[in-house]
């Protein structure tokens, strides 16, 4: 071989070899670097979803809870203009109130198959299929398909006081789905779980 090409080759391998593991060098530490900002949105964005539907059943909680005072105040307030018209049949006020009322409690009984659906939903995503408050609240679900707001009192006493109890269990229901989502939401920071 010519020496002259020999020490070219040589200087080439000098100045080259040391820039190629350099080049290499730059490319891992850069593809390292880029896998490590990946996790880390992605880690960022899990950790905000899961704030977002923590919020989102703290929200509902928080509405379940002021639904369930207002019902319960208006269930109440049904029970009671009833009475009063059971024992006044001819005041036309009367039974104007009674009326009103009466919608009112119709439509928290339209809206409770709705919710029910949407409650065992969420417990079926979250693994909760399993627990006794799903099954009781399954099976109200089915229980209102032959509930109905009648013309008697003793009918509407027995309406009112069903929806109470579901809202409560709704209420319970939901309770659940906030406790597991706080648990989903903290579990990668509880030091006891490593």
């Amino acid at each position: 071989m010519d020496p002259v090409l020999a020490e070219l080759i040589s200087e080439g391998v000098k100045i080259l070899g040391p820039a190629l593991i350099a080049g290499c060098a730059a490319y891992f530490a850069a593809s390292l670097q880029f896998k490590a900002t990946l996790a880390q949105i992605r880690e960022a964005n899990e950790f905000a979803a899961r704030q977002h539907l923590f919020d989102y059943y703290k929200d509902k909680q928080k509405q379940l809870s002021e639904s369930y005072n207002e019902l319960s105040n208006t269930l109440g307030q049904v029970l009671g203009v009833n009475a009063a018209a059971r024992t006044d049949e001819g005041d036309e006020s009367i039974q104007n109130m009674v009326s009103g009322f009466d919608s009112i409690a119709q439509l928290h009984l339209d809206a409770a198959p709705f919710e029910i659906s949407l409650t065992l939903r969420d417990m079926r995503s979250k693994k909760l299929e399993g627990m006794e408050e799903f099954e009781r609240l399954a099976s109200r679900k089915q229980s209102l398909e032959g509930l109905h707001l009648g013309d008697d009192f003793e009918s509407k006493k027995a309406t009112v006081l069903s929806l109470l109890e579901l809202y409560g269990w709704l209420k319970r229901c939901n309770q659940l789905l906030l406790e597991k989502e706080m648990d989903l939401l903290f579990s990668k920071y509880d030091v006891g779980r490593a």
